[in-house]
C-alpha cells in the first residue's frame, strides 16, 4: 500500500487535479 503511495507523489496528484478543474472551467466558459 505504501509502495504505490511512494511512486505517485500527492504534490504530482494535487497538481494533476488543478490542471483538470482548469480545464474544465476553461471549457465550461466558451460553451
Amino acid at each position: 500500500m505504501d509502495g504505490s503511495a511512494h511512486s505517485v507523489s500527492p504534490v504530482s496528484i494535487h497538481a494533476h487535479t488543478l490542471k483538470i478543474s482548469e480545464t474544465c472551467s476553461a471549457s465550461a466558459q466558451q460553451q
